[in-house]
């Protein structure tokens, strides 16, 4: 597993795959499963399985005196995240010019551009773009117009908490033609 902190070199062999995105902050059960399944469908596709998540947490530009003490450091995140399969975890820096970008937007320029997704995996309450205007059935829309296909994980009652992965322990607090060339 590689992780990245930026997209600005992301070697090709990390592009065309299935991508899931989110905070994945402990990296709980029912993050294990939405991992399980883009871990899946990117065998299934002979590309990589390739976790998008944020650095800073996103509360932490927008609400710093509400955001969430982290569960896990970005580099803990990781291991726990390639344990379970994903072969690239891309630490996006997040700042306010990032948090602004409109849901088209951001599929466009990250998901297409950037990493050339042939699938995505999200859970059922996945929300993007500035604000969280991007839901679910605006990422259907989106990925139907590009060609992506979408898979849903919806919750169960075995995976609503927050139980950690049980594999090494838990975490711990710690303060179409839109496609990129070659990707």
């Amino acid at each position: 597993m590689r992780l990245f902190r930026d997209l600005d070199n992301l070697p090709d062999e990390f592009c065309r795959g299935a991508v899931t995105i989110g905070n994945f902050d402990g990296v709980h059960l029912g993050h294990a499963r939405i991992i399980e399944r883009a871990v899946t469908a990117a065998r299934r596709l002979g590309g990589p399985a390739v976790v998008f998540t944020f650095d800073p947490h996103p509360a932490r530009i927008l609400r710093p005196d509400r955001a969430p003490v982290p569960l896990c450091g970005t580099d803990r995140k990781a291991h726990l995240l390639a344990e379970l399969g994903a072969d690239a975890v891309i630490a996006y820096p997040t700042d306010k010019a990032f948090l602004k970008l409109e849901p088209g937007e951001f599929f466009e320029r990250i998901v297409l551009l950037r990493l050339g997704a042939r699938t995505m995996v999200e859970g059922s309450n996945f929300r993007f773009g500035r604000g969280h205007l991007g839901n679910i059935d605006a990422l259907g829309r989106l990925c139907g117009e590009a060609g992506v296909a979408l898979e849903i994980v919806s919750r169960s009652r075995s995976t609503a908490g927050s139980s950690p992965v049980p594999a090494s322990g838990p975490c711990w607090p710690t303060g179409k033609s839109t496609r990129r060339d070659g990707c």
